[in-house]
C-alpha cells in the first residue's frame, strides 16, 4: 500500500519544491492510472497560467509604450517652445497639447480595461448598432477613408452603447495606424446570424494594407498598443468574438461578432 502511494508522493514532492516562477509540466515516473488524469490537469493549468502571464507582459509592454510616445512628444515640444517665440511657440504648445490629448487618451483606456475586469453586468437595454456607429465616424480622424456600407438595419446588440462605440472605434483606429495612408477601410455591417450562443451581428473591418499592398500588421494584439486588447475584453465579456485574416487585397480582414439582444 505505502508502495502505491510513492508517486503522489513524488507529485507532492515537485510541487513543494516548484518555484512560483516555475510553470513547466510535472511529470510522474510510473504514474498509476488514477493519478494520470491529475498530472493532466495541473500540467493544462500550468499551461494556461503561462499563456496570461505572457499576455500580461504583452499588455504592460503595450501600455509602457503608449504612455512613452505622448511623453517624450510632449517633453520635445515644450523644449522648443521654451525656446522660441511667436508663432513656432504656438505651433510647438499646441503639439504639447496633442501629446496631453493622447495621454489622456490612454489613461482612459486602462481605466475602462480596469472597469470592465471588476464589472460583469451585462446591459438589459442593448443600443441600437447604426446609432453607435454614427457615434464612431462622427469625430473620427481620418474619417474619409473609411467607406461605410449599412446593412444593420435596426439590429440592436447587447452592449452598452458607450463600449459599442469604444469597440468600434478601437478597431477602426488600429485598422488606419496600420494601413497606407491612401488606403481604403470598410465597415460592413451584415444580416445577424443565428449561432450555437444566439442571435449575433457581425461587423466586417476590411484594410487593404501598407504600402504597396504589404501588410498591414500583426494579427496578434501584441504590436497594436491597447486597443485591441480591449476589444477582446468587451466582446468576450459580452458573448461575443473577434477573429481576423489576411485578405486578398495585403490588409486584414477583422470579424466581430456582437450578440443581439432577446427579443423574447
Amino acid at each position: 500500500m505505502r508502495g502505491g502511494l510513492r508517486p503522489l508522493a513524488a507529485l507532492r514532492d515537485q510541487l513543494r519544491r516548484r518555484t512560483p516562477e516555475n510553470l513547466d509540466p510535472v511529470t510522474v515516473d510510473r504514474a498509476p492510472s488514477e493519478l494520470v488524469p491529475v498530472v493532466e490537469t495541473l500540467n493544462e493549468l500550468f499551461n494556461r497560467v503561462a499563456s496570461s502571464l505572457a499576455w500580461e507582459q504583452r499588455f504592460a509592454n503595450s501600455a509602457a509604450h503608449e504612455f512613452r510616445t505622448p511623453l517624450t512628444a510632449i517633453k520635445t515640444h515644450l523644449h522648443v517652445a521654451s525656446r522660441v517665440s511667436g508663432e513656432p511657440r504656438r505651433q510647438a504648445l499646441a503639439n504639447a497639447g496633442k501629446g496631453v490629448a493622447q495621454l489622456q487618451s490612454v489613461t482612459e483606456q486602462l481605466l475602462l480595461l480596469s472597469r470592465l475586469e471588476r464589472n460583469n453586468a451585462v446591459a438589459s437595454e442593448g443600443c441600437l448598432i447604426d446609432r453607435a456607429v454614427e457615434d464612431v465616424l462622427e469625430d473620427l480622424p481620418g474619417r474619409e477613408r473609411v467607406r461605410m456600407e449599412n446593412r444593420c438595419k435596426e439590429g440592436r446588440v447587447a452592449l452598452p452603447r458607450a463600449l459599442v462605440v469604444v469597440v468600434l472605434r478601437n478597431l477602426i483606429d488600429n485598422a488606419l495606424k496600420h494601413s497606407a495612408g491612401s488606403c481604403e477601410l470598410i465597415l460592413d455591417c451584415s444580416d445577424c446570424e443565428a449561432t450555437a450562443g444566439g442571435s449575433h451581428l457581425r461587423v466586417t473591418l476590411r484594410d487593404r494594407g501598407g504600402p504597396g499592398g504589404s501588410d498591414s500588421g500583426s494579427v496578434s494584439s501584441e504590436s497594436h498598443g491597447l486597443g485591441l486588447p480591449i476589444v477582446h475584453m468587451v466582446v468576450n465579456q459580452f458573448g461575443g468574438s473577434l477573429v481576423s485574416e489576411h485578405n486578398e487585397a495585403g490588409g486584414m480582414d477583422w470579424q466581430l461578432a456582437l450578440p443581439l439582444l432577446s427579443t423574447g
